[in-house]
């Protein structure tokens, strides 16, 4: 009886390994097949869906490989993401912050940021400043070497803007950098954004910030810094100056499209 009981024991035990193991293997397909969005992503997870995470935040510039697996670099450049898109920096990619990076990566250039954002200008041409290259027109252009052209037809103000913006594009980004001194090793967000307005509308013997209440509401003819609780960023003749840009081409002169949800549009009196 003893050893009938044992017996059926271990039949048991092996029903139920084998279940499991049935159960792992149906499993295992439908996260290797998932689609991004189906669930939520975080690090640590692997499968196609963080697969097509990665090549969708490579597409927007994040420039990132698709390997499947949620690793550290993937948080990172997530978390770039969110910051960039106005959203909490949490490297946790939830269906809205999913859905947020597919129209990034796909939406059509101009559609959504870049030249876009230009008006029609109105101010008359002013001087351009030595060392910086012109271009026809009412547009400024990102150069092959990363730095940006003014167009002819801008105001001095705005040539002066560009004409400091390049003087860092290529700089790296550091946390905290251009906010104690004008002249840093490299430059975050708002202190790149000041830091290409020092010559005209942010002038001064040090760096200052706050542009929620800077200027005037709503996006401007010329120039337009838009800013939310994560990130700063500006649009100068229709060109944008973003460290974001960086992961794009190497320079904070970009001419790509990028979302605008949860940004507030400043711009100074004029322009």
């Amino acid at each position: 009886m003893l050893a009938q009981r044992r017996t059926g024991r271990r039949r048991a035990a092996g029903v139920l390994l084998a279940a499991a193991a049935l159960g792992a293997a149906l499993g295992a397909p439908a996260v290797a097949q998932a689609k991004l969005g189906d669930r939520v992503l975080r690090f640590g997870q692997r499968g196609a869906d963080v697969r097509a995470l990665q090549g969708y935040l490579d597409a927007a510039g994040y420039q990132l490989p698709e390997t499947g697996r949620f690793d550290a670099a993937t948080r990172v450049r997530v978390r770039w993401f969110q910051a960039d898109a106005g959203m909490s920096p949490t490297g946790v990619v939830t269906l809205q912050v999913a859905r947020a990076i597919i129209r990034t990566a796909t939406a059509p250039a101009g559609s959504a940021g870049g030249t876009a954002y230009q008006r029609p200008a109105t101010q008359p041409p002013g001087p351009t400043p030595a060392g910086v290259t012109t271009v026809a027109g009412s547009r400024a252009r990102v150069l092959s070497n990363g730095l940006a052209a003014a167009p002819a037809n801008a105001p001095a103000e705005v040539k002066a803007i560009i004409a400091s913006g390049n003087q860092i594009a290529k700089l790296p980004y550091k946390w905290g950098g251009g906010h104690s001194s004008w002249t840093d090793t490299g430059y975050d967000c708002s202190g790149s954004t000041t830091y290409a307005l020092r010559t005209t509308f942010r002038r001064g013997p040090a760096p200052t910030f706050g542009y929620d209440n800077w200027g005037l509401a709503g996006p401007g003819q010329w120039v337009t810094v838009y800013a939310s609780s994560y990130h700063v960023f500006m649009v100068v003749a229709g060109l944008r100056f973003d460290t974001s840009g960086l992961h794009e081409n190497g320079s904070r002169w970009t001419s790509s499209s990028r979302s605008m949800s949860g940004f507030r549009a400043r711009h100074p009196a004029r322009f």
